[in-house]
């Protein structure tokens, strides 16, 4: 029977079952680079610009931007859907930084198009933002603001959004753009220093 089933599932001619969303708890050892989620999927990391940002795990079960000064930079997996609800558990952020944003970014296609839901000290709130087309415009805001231990929820059904902090209603909209897009994951501009205890997609 184990010859059997060793046989079957490693058989490269049949069809492969995919594995919709993603999980990572990033406790893995300190490294310049996201690895793989707990399913094997690949962390991508995208930047805008020249400035290339180094994404990875800090060895304390958390995983951040490691190197920016200027750009925006993104790391997405894979999720092969686009509706279902993307769960991130914030561990800390400088609160020194006021100027440089970090947050979440969703339906991503590239880096001039995706959604981003993200936050700063200076402005502090919870803002939704789309790119199309490299545009970039504000398409909804919460006077909500995550501190360390937080957990920010992004429910995507169709066209609409609704963004949730510790499972209150922190904002909705509707964005008709990129709803076909199965990339979802985390953003960062600058010099970002947030920290992320958890990433995941469920479906």
């Amino acid at each position: 029977m184990d010859i059997v089933l060793n046989t079957v599932f490693n058989n490269p001619n049949l069809p492969k079952i995919p594995i919709y969303g993603f999980t990572d708890d990033f406790n893995r050892s300190a490294a310049d680079t996201l690895g793989v989620t707990a399913e094997g999927k690949p962390w991508v990391t995208l930047d805008a610009g020249s400035e290339v940002g180094t994404w990875g795990t800090t060895g304390n079960g958390t995983a951040k931007m490691k190197s920016a000064a200027t750009q925006t930079h993104t790391a997405v997996v894979d999720a092969l859907a686009s509706d279902g609800q993307l769960v991130a558990k914030l561990a800390r952020f400088d609160a020194n930084l006021t100027g440089n944003r970090y947050g979440l970014a969703v339906r991503f296609q590239d880096m001039q198009n995706y959604i981003v839901l993200e936050t700063t000290k200076s402005v502090p709130q919870l803002t939704l933002r789309k790119y199309v087309g490299g545009a970039s415009s504000t398409v909804q805001a919460s006077t909500l603001y995550p501190a360390p231990g937080d957990t920010i929820t992004i429910d995507l059904s169709g066209t609409a959004i609704k963004v949730l902090l510790n499972g209150a209603l922190a904002l909705t909209a509707t964005v008709p753009e990129l709803t076909t897009q199965t990339r979802h994951g985390m953003f960062a501009f600058a010099g970002s220093d947030a920290e992320w205890d958890s990433v995941e997609f469920t479906v």
